[in-house]
């Protein structure tokens, strides 16, 4: 069983036990739960960001614990097919906030887009979004991008 995050007017960008807080938001229903992201962008055991495809930034997720948390997922996008929020813009407009400062590589276009978990207009695309412009795109799967996971508890 999940427990509830004690919220505590934890501010958003706070390094928290749970992960960095991104805030509460709501799905289609209005259900919300509190969003939290790893403290780093994926990275290998030298502690190098990675570059992923999205068959491999999920992959990563699957096996990845940071802050001693092992259900860390892809974060979702513009409002996916299932209904689910924007976490990726959520932390796109907050990337500048307490632990989340100076931990993207967002100075440059190139080097700035970050893989969802929603999917694109086919099978074979996924969305994306680049955090120095903030625009989000579809892009092909074999692509390789950074991933910044999450995980969320109820509200």
């Amino acid at each position: 069983m999940t427990k509830a995050f004690a919220y505590r007017q934890t501010e958003i960008g706070e390094l928290t036990n749970e992960g960095v807080y991104i805030g509460r938001l709501a799905d289609k229903n209005g259900k919300k739960r509190d969003y939290f992201a790893a403290p780093t962008d994926a990275q290998d055991e030298n502690g190098e960001r990675l570059s992923l495809t999205f068959n491999q930034a999920a992959a990563y997720a699957k096996k990845a614990t940071y802050l001693d948390h092992n259900d860390w997922v892809v974060p979702t996008s513009c409002r996916d097919k299932n209904g689910a929020p924007d976490v990726l813009n959520a932390i796109c407009y907050n990337k500048g906030k307490g632990a989340f400062k100076d931990t993207f590589d967002d100075k440059t276009y190139e080097t700035a887009f970050y893989w969802s978990s929603s999917s694109g207009l086919s099978d074979s695309t996924a969305r994306v979004q680049n955090l120095c412009t903030r625009a989000q795109h579809i892009a092909g799967k074999p692509f390789d991008f950074y991933v910044r996971l999450v995980r969320s508890l109820p509200a």
